[in-house]
């Protein structure tokens, strides 16, 4: 063997060389945390830095860099990721190269294609495509947890892209939408908005029916108008390519499972003319999903007043993605910079000479929690509505039940309480059918109605797999979680407010609700029926100030949390089947979010509204009553029916009269008024036991009674079917559409007459009822009805 060469002499170790190297080619000193940026899946791990050789490039370029914070890919920061774009007609890749640390100290070229492995940016580029934004993959590797199986590291490559995946060729290029909690908003650190959120502007879609009207942030309108408008047309946005460019930003975990999930909804294909790949393609979203996915990924609030039965599980499964997607992003940002303070020799409740050191120069970086844990806030009606959107969730993360803890304790209590179907009899199930499928889908036989329910969710990864020493990229997920351990906190706004104010005021423990990133108030037209002022009670508790510290780490607490203006950050998501004054306004006075609001509504038609679903002949009469402010409507409303109506009610001894009230409240007055003036009736309420409800209805059946009160809630949560109605009184408008041509198709005459000349039915209504009117007779004629000068309006069917 021949004499060992003197080594050289310079700094010893391996870390030491490599930040020697560094200071020597850009002059500057290099933290180790901003070397230690990503990790490529090759075997062991190795660190991937910027390029330190580009070819065809203007040599101006080739200045002295300074180093920049903000950029966490690489000690430097030669071109800015989220501006640096791959040209789509670019096809020699390999003129980009670039050397690991470990690679270019034992001198390897890896331009050679002989021999050696290929760069890790060529390998980064095989991986994206090439029709793809390379920033999407810096900001992959930058901001995503650095571990070598990490899911949200793995690229879609051009054979997935084939078999369907989110990602498509000729995407337009967005924003990161988490970039909405980035560490620095907040004006300075200091957390005031500042200013008020953008009013909304309408526009228009293609692929929405003409009757849905959609206006969304007037700064999110300037930021997509010019990349994603359709071709052709300068005024509609392509919401197709538009929520392909958000899906970039999807957790491949559930990118994964989001196609199994919303496969049913999916039934018709989509073909485009001018892309033969897309033929005979069944798209990943329907065109109502893509409308909305795009201001929800934004996170601006949203309130969708025109879901229907047909839809209503197409928004829920939208919903289940977006907030899986907003939990599972931000537990890995935590867990990526937990690692990084380990490394750094930080740990809870300890000070080190590396945390002295990160003092003064970018503390903001590692502010990315709240207060407590909880971040997704979900109000539910009922007990089998959160059953539904639970299993949505499990779904889109994974279907193998050992990965969900206690979940026979939830199909328990949550479940279907019914076993066997064959149990119902034949009599009972025709009543039920009657019903209707709205009331079955809710209260149905086997369905758990409860509406006193709240439950924890816990989503965490797997263990590390000893074996394989891999980390597995599945989700664990913990139901029945306590509160201040929870991700996601589900439930009915009855149990939540019984859960707050179960303590004295002064003790009452709401400090779980500090850090609420995301509320979603699902199905407000069920939680209309029940009580909104639980809605507005819990909502109400939403990012306040916590009054005990709960072990918080204040040096990770975002600074717009600090200051009291979490709510400025925080998203608000309304889902119903129709508007209402309480709706809009309880969505109004606690939508603060600074990205700006998106509205979603219907317009009625008249084919569409219930006037045109009435089976029998009758002449509807609708009378308008003089109203001067929205305070005295129901002093205004409970005078006109004791001075015009009662008075002919009384005078002619009318029998078989139902009078439908929709507000309980409403129903007290005309109760009382009856008593008053001695009048034969009976009542059927929300309150009545079953054989007070029972008696009542014989009564009036028999003749025997001339006049039943019929509340709306009562005819929500029971539908019954009133036999021996003739004339129909609608003390107001329903909210619900249905219980219009419903309670009309209930009435019939004798057998003894020979036609139904006698069956009729009036409808009081205020100018501030049209909301409710445009669902009954449409929008333009319910415009009429409420300007018109006269007061009476009929309807023959």
């Amino acid at each position: 063997m021949g004499k060992k060469s003197a080594s050289k002499k310079g700094p010893k170790g391996k870390k030491a060389r490599q930040k020697a190297k560094l200071d020597r080619q850009w002059g500057e000193l290099v933290d180790e945390d901003k070397i230690k940026a990503a990790k490529v899946r090759k075997g062991k791990r190795r660190l991937l830095n910027t390029p330190s050789r580009i070819h065809n490039i203007p040599k101006q370029q080739h200045q002295e860099r300074e180093l920049d914070d903000n950029v966490g890919f690489g000690p430097t920061n030669w071109a800015n990721p989220s501006n640096l774009k791959i040209d789509k007609n670019m096809s020699d890749y390999s003129s980009y190269s670039s050397t690991t640390d470990d690679e270019s100290e034992n001198g390897a070229d890896y331009d050679n294609n002989d021999g050696g492995n290929k760069s890790s940016l060529n390998l980064l580029l095989s991986k994206i495509g090439k029709n793809t934004l390379f920033s999407d993959a810096m900001d992959k590797v930058k901001n995503h947890e650095e571990n070598d199986d990490d899911d949200s590291l793995t690229i879609h490559s051009d054979q997935e892209m084939e078999d369907g995946e989110f990602l498509e060729t000729n995407t337009i290029e967005v924003n990161n939408p988490f970039g909405h909690f980035s560490n620095h908003a907040g004006d300075n650190g200091e957390g005031d908005p500042g200013i008020l959120p953008p009013s909304p502007i309408k526009v228009q879609s293609l692929n929405l029916n003409s009757n849905i009207e959609l206006s969304i942030p007037q700064n999110l309108h300037e930021e997509w108008k010019n990349s994603a408008m359709t071709a052709g047309n300068n005024k509609v946005i392509d919401w197709k390519q538009l929520s392909v460019a958000f899906n970039r930003y999807l957790n491949k975990t559930l990118s994964d499972r989001w196609r199994y999930l919303n496969n049913k909804h999916l039934s018709q294909k989509i073909e485009e003319p001018n892309n033969p790949t897309s033929r005979n393609k069944i798209h990943l979203m329907t065109p109502f999903q893509s409308t909305i996915y795009s201001s929800l990924m934004c996170y601006a609030d949203i309130q969708i007043s025109c879901a229907r039965r047909q839809n209503e599980h197409a928004i829920s499964n939208l919903m289940a993605l977006h907030i899986l997607n907003h939990v599972l992003t931000s537990n890995e940002i935590i867990s990526s910079n937990n690692n990084q303070l380990r490394e750094l020799g930080i740990e809870e409740g300890k000070e080190t000479k590396g945390r002295d050191s990160l003092d003064g120069r970018d503390d903001d970086k590692w502010r990315d929690q709240g207060y407590t844990r909880p971040k997704v806030l979900i109000l539910t009606p009922t007990r089998g509505t959160c059953f539904n959107f639970v299993q949505k969730l499990i779904t889109l993360l994974d279907d193998q039940p050992d990965m969900v803890e206690n979940l026979e304790r939830f199909e328990e209590e949550y479940g279907n309480q019914m076993d066997d179907e064959n149990d119902i009899e034949e009599r009972r199930k025709k009543i039920l059918d009657m019903k209707g499928p709205d009331w079955q889908e809710i209260f149905g036989d086997g369905v758990n109605s409860d509406d006193d329910f709240k439950i924890g969710l816990q989503i965490s990864s797997a263990d590390m797999d000893k074996k394989k020493k891999k980390k597995n990229m599945k989700k664990h997920l913990k139901l029945f979680s306590e509160f201040y351990h929870s991700d996601l906190i589900i439930a009915s706004p009855l149990g939540l407010k019984i859960a707050l104010t179960d303590n004295e005021d002064a003790d009452r423990d709401m400090d779980f609700l500090s850090s609420i990133e995301i509320c979603l108030v699902e199905k407000c037209d069920i939680l209309m029926m029940q009580n909104w002022d639980h809605v507005n009670t819990v909502l109400q508790c939403l990012n306040q100030q916590p009054k005990r510290t709960n072990r918080t780490d204040f040096s990770r607490v975002r600074h717009y949390f600090l200051s009291g203006h979490g709510s400025s950050w925080r998203q608000l998501i309304f889902t119903s089947r129709f508007e209402d004054p309480f709706i809009n306004a309880s969505f109004k006075r606690n939508s603060k979010c600074r990205v700006g609001v998106t509205n979603m509504r219907s317009r009625i038609s008249v084919d569409e509204a219930s006037i045109c679903k009435i089976q029998i002949s009758l002449r509807q009469t609708f009378q308008r009553i003089p109203c001067d402010s929205i305070s005295s409507q129901g002093n205004d409303r409970i005078s006109y029916f004791s001075d015009k109506v009662l008075p002919k009610l009384l005078g002619t001894r009318q029998k078989n009269t139902l009078v439908f009230i929709p507000s309980y409240f409403d129903f007290i007055s005309v109760r009382n008024l009856l008593l008053k003036r001695e009048a034969s009736f009976v009542s059927i309420t929300e309150y009545a036991r079953v054989s007070e409800v029972s008696r009542g209805r014989a009564r009036f059946l028999q003749g025997r009674k001339n006049i039943m009160l019929y509340t709306g809630r009562a005819h929500f949560f029971l539908r019954h079917h009133i036999k021996g109605a003739k004339h129909l009184i609608l003390y107001g408008v329903p909210e619900h559409s249905e219980f219009y041509y419903g309670l009309v198709n209930m009435l019939s005459n004798d057998s003894n007459s020979d036609d139904d000349e006698s069956l009729s039915c009036l409808t009081l209504f205020t100018k501030y009822d049209s909301h409710a009117l445009s669902r009954l007779v449409g929008t333009d004629n319910c415009a009429k009805m409420i300007r018109g000068e006269k007061n009476t309006y009929y309807n023959i069917s």
